[in-house]
């Protein structure tokens, strides 16, 4: 169900409603907007808050959809749809949970911070893959990541296509968006080079049954076996992240 949450300035009767956004975990994707802005959290001036929920809002609308802002020929008030809100008021931003909830302070500013991701929405990947949007992929759903294969979990995902196939939708890890780029010719996602593991280990197998014991043959393949199980093991321990190869 998607939920909302509205941008004010002041926390009173008089508290100027400056825009609305909605998804399925606002908290979570205020975390995760797709292009380089300025979290309102972060504000440490009214100038800079405003600043910084109108370039939200416009960022939101451009990739999440559901960002609503004042306007004057459009009569519906879209504040009302909130129960979360954030304030700037008295130097600082406040959070308010729902309508009858007390105003507590959101955290600590700390003027710099940027909502960052590896990719933006529209870019194409290597292997031919578009960005399409950015969101929070649903526990309760079996989709898994179409380089590393691991099933999502509550987190931030890119919802990717093939260029010239809109309709063939998948989910990328931001991790594994970026090591797209960072590895671009003849990149072979984790998932894939399994597959291809898996079936060497067949072909040696197969050829083992033609040889004879003893023969230097049966020695090549076993030094060919394990070859490729080393380069398995560090390729799997790079996609997790891992420094060792062991």
């Amino acid at each position: 169900m998607t939920s909302y949450a509205a941008f004010y300035v002041g926390r009173g009767e008089d508290a100027e409603w400056l825009g609305t956004v909605g998804g399925d975990d606002i908290p979570g994707l205020l975390a995760v907007a797709p292009r380089i802005v300025p979290r309102p959290l972060d504000a440490s001036s009214e100038g800079s808050y405003r600043a910084a929920v109108t370039a939200l809002l416009r960022e939101w609308n451009r990739s999440v959809d559901h960002a609503y802002a004042p306007d004057p020929g459009d009569p519906n008030d879209y504040s009302e749809l909130a129960d979360l809100a954030y304030a700037f008021d008295r130097g600082k931003v406040w959070v308010r949970a729902t309508r009858t909830g007390a105003w507590k302070p959101a955290r600590a500013p700390s003027p710099g911070t940027y909502i960052r991701l590896p990719v933006k929405v529209g870019a194409v990947l290597p292997g031919g893959l578009r960005v399409d949007a950015v969101e929070l992929a649903d526990r309760g759903r079996t989709e898994q990541c179409l380089d590393c294969g691991r099933l999502l979990g509550r987190e931030t995902v890119l919802r990717v296509s093939e260029v010239g196939a809109p309709d063939e939708r998948d989910v990328l890890h931001p991790r594994c968006a970026e090591r797209r780029r960072e590895i671009p010719l003849g990149f072979i996602p984790p998932c894939a080079h399994d597959a291809a593991v898996s079936r060497l280990g067949e072909v040696v197998n197969e050829l083992s049954e033609l040889n004879r014991p003893g023969s230097e043959f049966e020695q090549l393949l076993d030094e060919l076996d394990s070859a490729f199980g080393a380069l398995h093991r560090l390729v799997k321990s790079d996609a997790a992240g891992d420094d060792t190869t062991a």
